[in-house]
């Protein structure tokens, strides 16, 4: 009879969940990077924010080691679960297995080293309409243009569009109120001279 033990889980401190989920929210770096200096490179963490335990790994080296672990025994889709209302229940960053592989293998081309460079002039283009379309002499709020060319820089890679079929396709974002002081992004007035 053959007995399959779990994998052991890198040491960590074993102090009460309680006091684990003070040192994250009061502690931040400090109590990380005691916990690091105590433990190692791989550290087990037990909070209030988790109903198990988890690592957090620090070592570049088991980092690197990590990533090209195989997809049958790693799960990051079931721990990025949380970010779905944001990302979208099937995005590629919740999927595991061979859906992710399937999803992330038709993504790739898109976003290979040499693409992304020959995509350069297009990306300088797009940023040189989108700061044309500013007003001149006077103040504006900039997050909707800085939307608007996030979306042109993202889009063109991934569905050949161009600027004028985006603006077409993508109507003005709602105008939305900044954390913090509670004043939108506003550039200087400028001059066309460049």
């Amino acid at each position: 009879m053959v007995v399959m033990q779990s994998p052991r889980m890198p040491p960590g401190p074993a102090l009460p969940r309680i006091v684990q989920t003070a040192g994250f929210m009061f502690g931040g770096p400090r109590f990380l990077e005691a916990c690091r200096r105590r433990y190692g490179g791989a550290v087990t963490f037990r909070t209030l924010f988790d109903s198990s335990r988890f690592v957090i790994v620090f070592d570049p080296e088991l980092v690197k080691q990590l990533f090209q672990g195989g997809g049958d025994a790693l799960h990051a889709g079931e721990a990025n679960a949380l970010l779905g209302p944001i990302v979208g229940e099937r995005s590629v960053l919740l999927l595991d297995g061979a859906e992710h592989l399937r999803h992330r293998r038709l993504l790739l081309p898109a976003f290979h080293g040499r693409r992304i460079q020959s995509l350069e002039s297009a990306v300088l283009g797009a940023t040189d309409a989108e700061i044309d379309a500013w007003p001149v002499g006077r103040e504006f709020q900039l997050l909707q243009s800085m939307q608007s060319l996030t979306l042109h820089v993202i889009l063109r890679p991934a569905r050949h569009l161009h600027l004028g079929a985006v603006r077409r396709w993508h109507p003005p974002l709602p105008r939305r109120q900044l954390r913090g002081d509670g004043d939108a992004a506003r550039a200087a007035p400028r001059s066309r001279a460049r």
